[in-house]
């Protein structure tokens, strides 16, 4: 018996119409997938809130942990904040800023906003409060603006923006380049919309992708993080972790002369604050945008310079601690308070909030008991702001 059915003679002219097949396959495959732009419902496609629970912040990995997440509308969508209401007159509040929010080195049960969910706190007129945390690592004005942007359909009631000297650099800006790219169209919304000024316009992407970067080559990075968050729901459902602590118990801050010269006003040899820096570098025009956006939305925004660990009066000398010169911090310090004086904005100042023995590996990461600390203090922050 012989198989002769199975025997394939692959002559030169066959190689070369199924090489031409193969290609004309992958490009109509590519072209379909730039049309069709399948990412769009596949960011709003989740298995969080129905075959897992929703996240309590935003995806952000850690070695081995997880995958970060970088497409806003993919972010929201796995986020708990865009769950069913717990109750129907519940007070909706949003904690934004950057890792300190978010909870650097805690489990997501010791954050600032779940120790204020887990107290089960209502407003004086007796509505229960819910805290979403919107903290993302890594400072960034222009990226919070973004959050805030898509936030305002979630019917919050009161968000509270924590900023600081990171925050605000105009050189910051646009730095997280990775963000800002994938987002883009988001990005380039809001520029349009409010004067906001960018130091360095080239280094913002352009305005809409191109035709190779909507193709499926051109989306595999964000198809497959699309399916890693997925595939992490199952263990974000047995085991509530999404972050790895960093086991560190409290801040043993480097020597704030041991970074070189003197750090006088004008002189910051800093990567992030490179030259003379001066208000004028401050985007305090992004706080005006946030400003107006809330209003226009119709929900309370309330802007707090972020606690840090502050080098003691008595060995002070040029900073206050070894991210932030005493002159740059101060500048910034009375650029906001004028600033919010003038145009009204709901401000105050916790830089010097949680005492010095709750930060852990940085002067802004705090312990879990800073963590509570703090949200007790935010409690009367809100519920001050939730009177009549």
């Amino acid at each position: 018996m012989t198989w002769q059915w199975l025997r394939v003679q692959f002559t030169y002219p066959r190689l070369v119409r199924l090489a031409i097949k193969v290609v004309v396959c992958l490009v109509l495959v590519n072209l379909g997938f730039a049309v069709l732009h399948p990412m769009i419902w596949l960011d709003r496609a989740t298995i969080y809130g129905s075959l897992v629970p929703f996240r309590t912040r935003f995806s952000y990995a850690s070695p081995g942990l997880a995958v970060t997440v970088l497409r806003v509308d993919a972010m929201f969508a796995s986020h708990e904040i865009s769950g069913p209401k717990l109750a129907s007159d519940e007070y909706r509040v949003a904690v934004m800023g950057a890792s300190d929010v978010w909870g650097f080195g805690l489990n997501a049960n010791e954050t600032i906003s779940a120790c204020l969910n887990q107290n089960k706190t209502t407003t004086p007129q007796g509505h229960p409060l819910r805290v979403f945390n919107l903290g993302y690592p890594a400072p960034s004005a222009m990226r919070d603006l973004i959050f805030l942007d898509k936030a305002r359909i979630y019917n919050l009631d009161h968000v509270v923006w924590f900023i600081n000297a990171g925050t605000l650099y105009r050189y910051l800006l646009v730095a997280q380049q990775e963000f800002m790219s994938i987002n883009r169209e988001a990005l380039h919304t809001l520029l349009a919309k409010y004067p906001i000024q960018v130091s360095e316009p080239m280094s913002l992407p352009p305005e809409s992708f191109n035709l190779w970067e909507q193709t499926l080559i051109g989306q595999r990075v964000a198809l497959n993080t699309w399916v890693q968050d997925q595939l992490y729901g199952l263990v974000w459902q047995q085991q509530r972790i999404d972050h790895l602590k960093n086991g560190v118990s409290s801040y043993h801050p480097t020597d704030p002369e041991a970074h070189g010269e003197a750090f006088g006003p004008g002189a910051f040899a800093d990567w992030r604050y490179p030259g003379e820096v001066t208000e004028s570098d401050l985007s305090l025009d992004v706080l005006a945008a946030g400003v107006r956006l809330a209003r226009s939305a119709r929900f309370k925004l309330t802007l707090v310079a972020q606690p840090m660990w502050i080098q003691p009066a008595e060995t002070r000398n040029f900073r206050y601690n070894e991210e932030y010169p005493i002159w740059y911090y101060d500048m910034l310090q009375t650029a906001l308070r004028n600033t919010a004086a003038t145009a009204g904005w709901d401000y105050v100042d916790w830089s010097a909030k949680l005492p010095n023995g709750y930060f852990t590996d940085s002067p802004f990461h705090y312990s879990a008991e800073g963590s509570c600390i703090l949200a007790a203090e935010l409690k009367k922050l809100i519920r001050n702001r939730a009177l009549p």
